[in-house]
């Protein structure tokens, strides 16, 4: 902000002195132009660069307790429980780019590891729970290059169904089958397609909840 205030005064006085702020003379304005870009310099050199969102959500993965579905996976980003209406928000930041069937795959990794987590207590999803909503972003590239993040994919699961799973006898796909409510995102309609061309045969329920 000082430099910015320096360079808008330098560049009148270049005009019009301002000798009440010591800028009296058109050497002394070049002057305060060149300051300006001094200050502007140096504080792009001290200023930290802003975190990324893949290292916040990894520090807050990080910082949570063991055992909870918060630390079961690198890709969760945040868990919210609300005892009051039994509902419970898993947020899922994908990480690496998906391309064609791998979306639904991504997704249902994370699913497993957080149902492994729900299984053996997760102190951060309460017994009375009945229901969790995953919801997946993506990072995306538009037609103009430009990145962004944005959410793909959304459904609901219950914990009671995650619990109930023999993890080492089912694929992590099969997970797929206990979502309801499912909700495709333009962006990952021809991905969850492409998968489904191919799987519904054993993700039937959830091939045709994604094509509503």
């Amino acid at each position: 902000m000082a430099c910015l205030i320096v360079l808008v005064a330098s560049i009148i006085a270049l005009v019009r002195p301002l000798p009440k702020v010591g800028l009296g003379t058109r050497k002394r304005a070049l002057g305060g132009v060149g300051i300006a870009f001094a200050l502007f310099i140096l504080t792009a050199a001290v200023m930290p660069a802003p975190k990324a969102a893949a290292d916040i959500a990894q520090a807050k993965r990080k910082a949570a307790p063991a055992g909870t579905v918060a630390a079961s996976n690198d890709q969760i980003a945040e868990v919210n429980a609300y005892a009051e209406t039994k509902f419970a928000s898993v947020k899922v930041d994908l990480q690496q780019g998906w391309d064609g069937s791998d979306l639904p795959v991504q997704a249902a990794m994370v699913v497993e590891a957080a149902g492994k987590a729900i299984k053996a207590g997760a102190s951060d999803i309460p017994q009375s729970v009945d229901r969790i909503d995953f919801w997946f972003t993506a990072p995306l590239v538009d037609q103009y290059g430009k990145e962004s993040r944005s959410k793909v994919l959304q459904f609901e699961i219950k914990p009671a169904d995650l619990r109930a799973v023999q993890y080492e006898n089912i694929a992590p796909q099969g997970l797929l089958e206990f979502a309801d409510d499912v909700y495709v995102r333009v962006a990952a309609r021809q991905a969850v397609a492409d998968y489904c061309a191919d799987n519904e045969r054993t993700n039937r329920l959830f091939c045709a909840k994604a094509a509503r």
